[in-house]
């Protein structure tokens, strides 16, 4: 799973024994083809 870090949080992540606190998205598996173009992905999903 990929991690967002600022520069100031390598060092905290890469020593914790347990990960900070992350933030999740969920998002639509129709986003995963670009023939879906609809405006409806852009709402949020549960």
């Amino acid at each position: 799973m990929p991690v967002w870090l600022q520069i100031g949080q390598i060092d905290e992540w890469m020593a914790a024994s347990k990960p900070p606190a992350t933030v999740e998205y969920h998002f639509s598996c129709a986003l995963n083809t670009p023939r879906n173009n609809r405006e409806d992905l852009l709402q949020q999903v549960a």
